[in-house]
């Protein structure tokens, strides 16, 4: 069985994944493509930037990449450059550093047949039915963008949201001062998160709205929290 964990840049959380003899990961920053899909990851990263495979022989790393290197090295060794489209085996554990601050770390461990272990075969987010654990599980920068997405259920005089309506990309970047592709990007992620820890869909503009309803629900935002956000003055308000 091998066990990987995704450690983001902020190293706030992580994410974890198990995968059996035979299953194939793919890491990068399509989640189309991606069992995991990096935080906040730039166009210089690969929609699957790397593959991970437990074989017989041990753990196979391949650099899907054109141009770059990931660092490679097995647990408690220095690193080794893996250039682009190539591949390594190791014959335990190890990890891995792409370009931008994201670690992968990977662990082997050999199963007898008789040996009893948790159903771990499912090679995705290990999924939960309770919300808080869910919220608990979203980096920080995805939690901020559901609180920009509420903004209004706490700010009743906002000129351009209704009240207790979601704000738009548009008004989720402002709140945030980032740029609205960035925006989009991390209003994207977030939901997505989501659709991976519920095992639910979030699509379109009614998707919007049930995210919105699941934050507000659980009660994950508070007003301080909103008032907080670094772009809470570029909206107008009314007098």
């Amino acid at each position: 069985m091998l066990v990987v964990r995704y450690i983001p840049p902020d190293r706030i959380g992580f994410e974890e994944v198990r995968l059996e003899t035979g299953d194939v990961l793919k890491v990068g920053r399509d989640s189309a493509q991606c069992e995991i899909v990096l935080y906040e990851a730039d166009l210089t990263i690969s929609r699957a930037h790397i593959f991970l495979e437990e074989r017989d022989d041990g753990v196979q790393v391949f650099n899907n990449n054109r141009s770059e290197a990931v660092e490679l090295a097995a647990s408690g060794h220095s690193g080794m450059d893996l250039g682009p489209k190539e591949g390594h085996t190791l014959p335990g554990s190890g990890w891995v550093k792409i370009p931008g601050g994201h670690t992968i770390e990977f662990e082997l461990s050999r199963v007898g047949k008789n040996d009893l272990i948790g159903s771990t075969s499912d090679t995705t987010t290990t999924r939960t039915n309770d919300p808080f654990d869910a919220w608990e599980q979203l980096y920080d920068g995805y939690r901020k963008t559901l609180t920009a997405l509420v903004a209004a259920w706490f700010i009743d005089d906002f000129v351009e949201i209704p009240y207790r309506t979601p704000a738009s990309n548009k008004q989720i970047a402002r709140l945030l001062g980032v740029s609205l592709s960035a925006a989009n990007k991390k209003l994207d992620r977030s939901k997505d998160r989501l659709e991976r820890l519920l095992a639910q869909e979030f699509v379109g503009e009614p998707g919007r709205h049930k995210v919105a309803e699941w934050v507000i629900s659980n009660k994950f935002v508070t007003k301080g929290e909103v008032e907080e956000l670094p772009g809470i003055d570029r909206l107008v308000r009314r007098c």
